[in-house]
């Protein structure tokens, strides 16, 4: 399952895709961060790249990141869901389903869906 741990003195993120590459960004490179509605797609935009988030219940990242303390993100390795949608909505935690890591794009030329 995809996951993410609460870093209140963080340094910066890690973020781990499901292939296991694991990037570390200085929170001095995060520049905006963005989340959609439905806080399924969360973008985070570093002065190196772009951070790309699916999954869901993301908000607590969000908030995180723009108070300059996100820590690790874990995506699934499953390909599968391994937890239905209720039991993701008794957890009450973010569910990480993938992360990708994209060429640096500037502010505002993603459009959320």
């Amino acid at each position: 399952m995809g996951y993410y741990i609460e870093n209140e003195s963080s340094m910066g993120g890690e973020f781990t895709t499901k292939d296991n590459l694991t990037i570390f960004l200085p929170r001095e490179f995060l520049q905006s961060a963005a989340i959609n509605n439905s806080a399924e797609i969360l973008y985070l935009y570093y002065t190196t790249c772009t951070i790309k988030i699916t999954g869901y219940r993301l908000t607590k990242i969000y908030f995180d990141a723009t108070a300059r303390k996100i820590g690790k993100v874990i995506a699934s390795k499953s390909t599968d869901k391994e937890y239905s949608i209720t039991e993701l909505e008794k957890s009450g935690k973010p569910y990480i389903m993938n992360i990708q890591i994209l060429p640096y794009t500037a502010i505002g030329e993603k459009i959320l869906s």
